[in-house]
């Protein structure tokens, strides 16, 4: 876990930095009576993010084990393949927190901190802790399944789907964000907004 959070961090300071930009930007915007143009930053914010996130996926999903090997001893296989399953839906999570980071950083330019702290908190709990409890079960037939379809994933990288809760939950929090946009902001509502917070 260690090991992968300071791999995967060197990528998402990326769209934090982008998202805590937005913020300040967004509230500017949202203050001038400009929210189009917050809205505009928004999604060059994404675009900017995914520019990385795109790159930093292929690399951290094909070449996990080279990629965990840059800071891991050669002299420790078992730590590398474990590191590298486990750095695998890591690297899926750089796609979803793209849009996540970004769009809360709008979100919370707009005052609309409550529902970006709810999504957060019903992604971690309802989504990403019960999913990586349930999958580091996996019986030992699924995994015999995945190497039918060409995927080796050895016993020991259990830690490959335990995961895949942190990815499941950032999509369930673009999920909700999403349909919070569509419902309260969309089709010009986002207009109504004269100062942050309104």
């Amino acid at each position: 876990n260690g090991i992968v959070n300071n791999l995967v961090n060197i990528y998402m300071i990326i769209p934090m930095a982008i998202g805590s930009a937005l913020s300040a930007f967004s509230a500017q915007n949202i203050g001038a009576g400009k929210p189009e143009r917050a809205f505009s930053g928004a999604k060059l914010g994404v675009l900017l993010s995914l520019a990385f996130a795109i790159p930093a996926t292929l690399v951290g999903s094909l070449a996990s084990n080279s990629v965990v090997s840059l800071i891991v001893s050669e002299d420790m296989p078992e730590l590398i393949a474990a590191s590298a399953g486990f750095l695998i839906p890591f690297s899926w999570d750089c796609l979803f927190v793209s849009f996540v980071f970004c769009i809360n950083g709008f979100m919370n330019g707009c005052g609309i901190t409550t529902f970006v702290a709810v999504h957060e908190t019903v992604a971690a709990f309802a989504v990403r802790i019960p999913l990586s409890i349930a999958l580091s079960h996996v019986p030992s037939a699924a995994l015999s399944a995945l190497e039918r379809i060409g995927l080796t994933l050895p016993e020991s990288q259990r830690l490959f789907y335990v995961g895949i809760g942190t990815p499941a939950a950032t999509l369930a929090s673009l999920i909700m964000l999403i349909v919070y946009y569509r419902v309260r902001l969309s089709g010009g509502r986002l207009a109504r907004f004269g100062t942050a917070g309104g």
